[in-house]
């Protein structure tokens, strides 16, 4: 079922509506100087929309490399246009373009890419799930986080580099989800969303659902919310559970 949420969509008729008023807005504030090469990023990414367009419109779909181009350029041009709103002071704008990740993302996911830079990935849909959100919207949120795991390449997955830091974009990315589901009241969310974090970052299920436990006692959460918490932390919140 397709989301209802804007920014969860992947037609390009849905991101062009995200992007093009905080694009009028740099554009309108930017110098004259300035506002050739910004129309010409402008051009790149409608030209970049139409590409996603037709992929919905026509049966042949990209090979993964050609996703993998498409990928690299979209996030080079956000990357581009969000250090201009930045230099520009311009929050609202930059704040768009940061959250148009989050689309791009899920689309290179639905066309069988690879998310290598995940770090913007994370960084956009943390900044979305903080805002006040209804419960449906949560289990939307955290089912588009599940298929950006799917796409995140093998290497990371495995979660063998920079085990060190707990900043670390795969782990934030679980343990978010895991949150998210929670907040969703979703059982069936919830179900899934545990289940990959136990799998995808195990050294961190404990205190996950050691807080998740404690969280139940200071906020009001339904019932049903409360035990199939209790029911993982039963399992892997203590010194002995198995990893």
């Amino acid at each position: 079922m397709p989301s209802t949420t804007p920014l969860l969509q992947t037609t390009a008729a849905s991101i062009r509506a995200l992007f093009e008023p905080a694009f009028q807005q740099l554009l309108e504030q930017s110098s004259d100087s300035d506002k050739s090469e910004l129309a010409e990023t402008g051009q790149a990414m409608l030209q970049a929309l139409l590409v996603i367009d037709r992929t919905a419109q026509i049966e042949d779909t990209l090979n993964e490399n050609e996703v993998n181009q498409i990928r690299d350029f979209l996030f080079s041009l956000l990357t581009r246009l969000i250090n201009q709103a930045s230099n520009m002071r311009l929050t609202e704008a930059e704040s768009s373009f940061q959250q148009l990740y989050i689309p791009f993302s899920l689309w290179i996911a639905e066309q069988q890419g690879i998310l290598i830079e995940l770090e913007p990935v994370v960084d956009a849909f943390a900044n979305f799930a903080n805002h006040p959100h209804d419960t449906d919207t949560l289990s939307e949120l955290s089912t588009a986080i599940g298929k950006i795991l799917v796409a995140v390449p093998a290497q990371i997955k495995e979660d063998r580099i920079d085990r060190s830091n707990p900043g670390r974009p795969w782990r934030i990315l679980n343990l978010n989800r895991g949150i998210i589901a929670t907040r969703s009241h979703d059982p069936e969310i919830m179900h899934q969303a545990y289940s990959d974090l136990v799998k995808n970052i195990p050294d961190d299920a404990r205190q996950f659902f050691n807080e998740g436990r404690k969280q139940m006692e200071m906020v009001e959460y339904p019932d049903h919310v409360k035990e199939i918490m209790q029911q993982y932390n039963d399992l892997w919140g203590n010194e002995n559970a198995l990893h």
